[in-house]
């Protein structure tokens, strides 16, 4: 019996524990699958043994929870795209927003644009390919560029005592896209590469 297939028991055993760098051991023992044929300790846990079970009898796509899904509900690339679109200029505006509110350009707030957009694409669009997730990323991003310009729009109406129609009749939009360059720092490319992952990954709702 090699370690693949005592693992295999150790899997659904109810004196399993998880060690990050070795994978599944013995909460007993602190090892990894240190018997030979049998093991004393071994009990099994029921949910856990139906659930593996369940998904070695599948064939099609699982959803994250490890339930069977319609494959014909699966990869709505236009639906995907309009849902992360959306979610992607409600974030902004809402970054827009709570700029304006507290007075500061808050970088961190484009994490939270990530995972909306991520969770937007994942719910429409259902996607089981890597291309749902390069999607999301995408969208993401352009979520991104378009909060923080919002949010430069928003402070300018505030500091000027105007709309923020008020602003774009005013300021000419490339003197906007300057104001954007110049405030852009490591600070804002970290963030930015936080919040283009977190949508990269939670854009894939399902997996085979």
């Amino acid at each position: 019996m090699d370690i693949q297939e005592k693992l295999k028991f150790c899997d659904v055993c109810t004196n399993r524990d998880f060690n990050p760098q070795m994978g599944i051991v013995c909460k007993l023992s602190g090892k990894q699958a240190d018997f030979d044929l049998s093991c004393a300790h071994y009990t099994v846990d029921p949910m856990e043994a139906a659930r593996v079970e369940r998904e070695e009898n599948m064939t099609g796509p699982i959803d994250l929870n490890g339930n069977p899904i319609d494959e014909s509900s699966i990869n709505n690339l236009p639906m995907a795209i309009l849902g992360g679109s959306v979610a992607a200029l409600i974030g902004a505006l809402i970054w827009g927003f709570i700029t304006v509110v507290t007075g500061y350009q808050i970088g961190y707030l484009a994490i939270g644009v990530g995972f909306l957009v991520g969770i937007a694409v994942r719910f429409f669009g259902k996607g089981i390919d890597t291309n749902f997730a390069i999607l999301g990323a995408t969208l993401a991003f352009v979520g991104i560029v378009i909060g923080n310009l919002f949010s430069i729009i928003g402070i300018a109406a505030d500091e000027l005592g105007t709309s923020v129609f008020g602003v774009m009749e005013m300021i000419p939009f490339a003197t906007v896209i300057d104001v954007y360059f110049e405030n852009f720092g490591l600070l804002d490319i970290v963030f930015y590469l936080i919040a283009i992952s977190t949508a990269f990954k939670y854009s894939l709702a399902l997996r085979k």
